[in-house]
């Protein structure tokens, strides 16, 4: 399995934030930080700087096909 190196706009989750999705909005490749919005909030009110790559979990296309499925089945 490849190793996951963030990029800007990719939807992911925090550990130990449960299951709120974040969106990347800047990398630093020579820190291995990442800058995250919490969608729904507004401005630098739902921006977090500086968090780690290790902490990050990924939606990748598999995942995310299944969530959009399990969501329309479930009627959400």
């Amino acid at each position: 399995m490849a190793k996951y190196v963030p990029k800007a706009n990719d939807i992911v989750f925090m550990d130990g934030k449960g299951f709120v999705r974040y969106v990347i909005v800047a990398v630093d490749s020579i820190k291995h930080t990442v800058s995250l919005h919490a969608p729904g909030t507004g401005g630098a009110k739902g921006l977090i700087r500086a968090v780690p790559w290790m902490v990050l979990h990924h939606l990748d296309d598999s995942q995310n096909a299944l969530r959009i499925v399990r969501e329309a089945t479930e009627g959400k």
